[in-house]
């Protein structure tokens, strides 16, 4: 038996009976709650109080303005009898929480209104994977697993440590431990086209979570001994002085025509060749050598292209 005493389901019931078109009467109500009919109409009047666009058709009857609905908000009825709740406490608060509640409700009532802030994000396509739901039950059960992956001109078997699934720049990718050494790789899901669960199990790596915090890309490695200076020039320091677009990314100098020396620890070159790309021809190597003959190698087969 419901309780009826209670104030928030009281509220539950009556927008449930507003949003699905009908008009409530607190006479009918009062009966319905066990309650006066003072009472009911104190509930109508914290939901037209708290925000919520209510009429009234005549004494004592009440619905929704025409058009209103609480799904084109995504708001549900326990969700939205909370707010009014809410209101309450805000008007027994004072000082400058009712101005707050009512901020709130106007984003909430006017969903598409411009705000000074647009922050694009990568769209990101989450497919249904053919050996998902295996490999999620090897990372939740800690299980090592023996994935078949499908390689340029072949296709080659791992036995590996599923860590997570995770996303970068849009793609999704198993980040998993080969299970005869410590090293991490990265596995596009699409091109895993068989994952069998072992009866084996594994500990994740302490360190994981630090991993993927210091992760800029998928070219990332918890053992990060190769460092790399760079001289980049004013036009783009400001950009790197903002965002940290290399793991332990370090500004050791600034010149006075306003480029800085920035170094890096990685373990992998292609996780700094990566980001390095796109902001060409306004980069210098300082060192290592082997790095600038690989970023010079790489520049020299793009012309043989163009």
């Amino acid at each position: 038996m419901p309780d009826y005493d209670t104030k928030l389901f009281r509220l539950i019931r009556i927008l449930n009976e507003m949003d699905s078109a009908k008009a409530v009467h607190t006479t009918d109500l009062a009966h319905e709650f066990n309650v006066s009919v003072r009472t009911a109409q104190r509930d109508i009047n914290l939901l037209d109080k708290a925000g919520f666009p209510i009429v009234s058709l005549q004494k004592g009857q009440y619905s929704f303005v025409d058009g209103f609905s609480l799904k084109k908000i995504s708001v549900s009825h326990d969700e939205a009898s909370l707010m009014a709740l809410f209101y309450e406490l805000s008007e027994s608060l004072g000082g400058r929480f009712p101005k707050v509640y009512s901020g709130i409700l106007k984003k909430l009532f006017s969903p598409t209104t411009d705000t000074p802030y647009f922050i694009k994000m990568p769209d990101v396509i989450r497919k249904d994977f053919p050996c998902l739901e295996t490999i999620e039950t090897g990372i939740e059960q800690s299980k090592k697993a023996r994935i078949v992956y499908d390689k340029p001109k072949e296709e080659k078997g791992y036995l590996v440590w599923p860590l997570k699934i995770v996303n970068y720049e849009g793609f999704w990718y198993l980040l998993a431990r080969l299970d005869d050494n410590e090293q991490i790789r990265t596995f596009r899901l699409e091109k895993i086209k068989e994952a069998q669960l072992l009866e084996k199990t594994f500990s994740m790596p302490d360190n994981l979570k630090i991993l993927l915090d210091n992760s800029v890309n998928i070219w990332f490695s918890d053992k990060r001994d190769k460092e790399i200076i760079l001289k980049l020039d004013a036009c783009i320091a400001g950009y790197f002085k903002q965002k940290i677009y290399f793991s332990n990314q370090k500004i050791i100098k600034t010149e006075k025509d306003g480029s800085i020396v920035v170094s890096t620890k990685v373990g992998q070159y292609e996780e700094a060749l990566h980001v390095l790309m796109t902001w060409l021809p306004h980069v210098q190597v300082i060192k290592p050598p082997e790095f600038k003959d690989i970023l010079t190698q790489i520049l020299k087969e793009s012309l043989k292209k163009i």
